[in-house]
C-alpha cells in the first residue's frame, strides 16, 4: 500500500493531536469521506394541482440552514496480523464516542467536528481496514485560524468591512480604551475596555459586514471564526 502524505489526517481530541499515519501508520482509502449537508425537508410543500412543490425555507425560517453532514473515514495499514486486536482497541479507547476535530491534509486550513465511532474493522493477514464515522458532525468546516480586523476608533467614526463566509457568525470586540461605541446597522453597543465582548443583534452574514467604530482613543480588535460548506 502506497502511504501518501495526501491521504492522511489528523484527529484532534482533549487538545492532543493524533496524525492518522505518523501515529498509527494509517492511510485513507477512499476520496468520498465528506458527505453532503442535510437539509430539512418538512418546509417543502406538495400543492394538489401546482407543477413542483412550494419552498417553504426563507418564509418560514428565514433563511437556509443544515442540520447536520456525515463524515465516514475508511482507513488501512499494515501491521503484524497478531498486532491487530491490539491496535484498533487502542484506536478506540482513544476516539471511541468522543468529540474530535478532524483536519484533513489535502484541506489544511479547515476542521470538520462531531461525536466519532469506529467500526467495520477487519484484517486479512498484515492488512487490515477500518471505519472512523461522524454520523452527525457540524454541517459546517471551520477556518483552523480565527479572521481578525483591527480597528483604530475615530472620533467622526470609522468603517470596516468584514468579509464572511456563509456560516453566520457572532464576532466578538475587544477595546483597548473605554469609551468607544460599535455599530452595526440601526444597531449601537458602548465596549467595555480591555473586556471581550459579543452581542446578540450582531451577527456577520455570508459577505460583507460593515461596522462603524467610535471614539477619541484606542483600538477595536475583531475576531470570528469562519464557517463554510
Amino acid at each position: 500500500m502506497a502511504f501518501l502524505k495526501t491521504n492522511t489526517v489528523d484527529i484532534i481530541v482533549g487538545g492532543i493531536t493524533y496524525n492518522s499515519l505518523d501515529d498509527f501508520g494509517l492511510a485513507i482509502e477512499n476520496t468520498d469521506y465528506i458527505g453532503m449537508p442535510m437539509q430539512p425537508t418538512n418546509n417543502m410543500v406538495i400543492v394538489p394541482g401546482r407543477s413542483g412543490v412550494l419552498d417553504l425555507t426563507e418564509a418560514v425560517f428565514g433563511r437556509q440552514y443544515f442540520q447536520y453532514r456525515p463524515i465516514a473515514v475508511k482507513f488501512g495499514g499494515l501491521e503484524a496480523p497478531e498486532d491487530w486486536d491490539g491496535v484498533i482497541s487502542t484506536f478506540r479507547n482513544l476516539f471511541e464516542g468522543r468529540i474530535v476535530n478532524l483536519i484533513f491534509a489535502t484541506d489544511p486550513d479547515w476542521y470538520w467536528t462531531g461525536r466519532c465511532s469506529v467500526d467495520a474493522f477487519k484484517h486479512q493477514r498484515a492488512l487490515g481496514t477500518f471505519t472512523l464515522r461522524i454520523d452527525y458532525a457540524d454541517p459546517y468546516k471551520y477556518a483552523v485560524n480565527e479572521t481578525t480586523y483591527e480597528v483604530i476608533a475615530a472620533s467622526s467614526g470609522r468603517e470596516q468591512t468584514c468579509v464572511n463566509l456563509r456560516k453566520k457568525v457572532i464576532p466578538s470586540f475587544y477595546a483597548t480604551d473605554g469609551g468607544i461605541t460599535v455599530s452595526f446597522g440601526d444597531v449601537s453597543h458602548l465596549l467595555t475596555a480591555s473586556t471581550p465582548q459579543q452581542f446578540d443583534d450582531i451577527v456577520f452574514e455570508e459577505g460583507e459586514n460593515i461596522i462603524i467604530v467610535t471614539g477619541t482613543a484606542g483600538t477595536v480588535t475583531v475576531t470570528y471564526r469562519e464557517g463554510s460548506l
